[in-house]
């Protein structure tokens, strides 16, 4: 609603990436386990911090993480990473399962499209309000196949803080 969103944004603090994932692949293990998934973590840097609500980016991650499992179709691999680049906090998804067709991706953030039109308990809603999110965010989503050719990946590109930003740029700086 947009009273809940108001009240989000002024909820917004410091936030970890990494607790609010963990959090959320330690409560999608279960589901993962029953569907013959390999949950698993690559690359994962624990300590980067974005400005964002936590209810907002735990409800992005567990719809991201969710439908990773759910649209497998068959047993396989959920691998989840995060790591820092200059300005911004890079967090993927790729799965080894079905895919979504090149020609449809454009079309998965929009509300009520449904790849898969047999599957009645999807409501075609998770990945509009993951994009809403990512977009009140300043956060940039995108989806492509992962480097094996195999699934779907799922990148989003989050602002770091400022303070972030800057840690990251003294870093690299003091490798030349």
């Amino acid at each position: 609603s947009i009273e809940q969103t108001k009240q989000d944004h002024q909820s917004t603090g410091h936030v970890q990436l990494s607790d609010i994932i963990a959090s959320v692949i330690e409560e999608m293990a279960p589901l993962a386990q029953r569907s013959q998934i390999e949950l698993g973590v690559d690359d994962f840097d624990a300590n980067v911090w974005v400005a964002a609500s936590a209810r907002l980016l735990h409800e992005v991650f567990s719809n991201l993480i969710g439908n990773a499992i759910q649209h497998m179709n068959k047993a396989g691999a959920v691998t989840i990473s995060l790591r820092r680049e200059t300005d911004r906090a890079l967090f993927s998804i790729a799965d080894n399962g079905i895919g979504i067709p090149e020609e449809l991706r454009h079309k998965v953030f929009e509300r009520f499209f449904r790849v898969d039109e047999t599957r009645p308990e999807n409501s075609g809603l998770g990945l509009a309000i993951v994009k809403e999110i990512c977009d009140s965010l300043n956060a940039k989503i995108s989806l492509r196949s992962p480097p094996d050719g195999t699934g779907l990946q799922v990148d989003i590109e989050f602002p770091l803080l400022a303070s972030e930003q800057a840690a990251t740029q003294t870093e690299t700086d003091g490798n030349v």
